[in-house]
């Protein structure tokens, strides 16, 4: 395992030193998040846990040049249950993506389904 990680971080390395690769799967900070931010288009954060989990809520009001974050509680959002959401939501958008290129599919239903 810790030559796997070792492997791992310097293939990372290598792919840092590539012209506009420089931030590659690293996190970004705050003000590259709040660049990101579109008027009327929010970022969610969702993080599940044990005992239930968050939703932060990243947005910037009309004619604001500032973001703001917002936190909502998801009770009874664990792990388990996001896995769930999250493969129905799946199943959903390739049943979209199928009726897309498929003329025998209803297209109609299949985006209802995944919208």
């Amino acid at each position: 395992m810790m030559q796997a990680r070792t492997r791992l971080d310097e293939a990372q390395d290598r792919i840092h030193r590539i012209p506009g690769y420089e931030s590659f799967l690293k996190e970004p900070a705050w003000e590259e998040i709040a660049a990101a931010v579109v008027e009327g288009q929010p970022l969610v954060y969702i993080a599940a846990a044990l005992g239930g989990g968050i939703a932060l809520i990243v947005h910037r009001s009309f004619g604001s040049k500032d973001a703001s974050v917002e936190a909502f509680p998801l009770e009874g959002l664990s792990e388990e249950r996001m896995h769930e959401y999250l493969k129905v939501w799946f199943e959903a958008y390739d049943g979209w993506q199928k009726a897309l290129h498929d003329v025998s599919l209803d297209y109609g239903q299949a985006e209802e389904k995944w919208f």
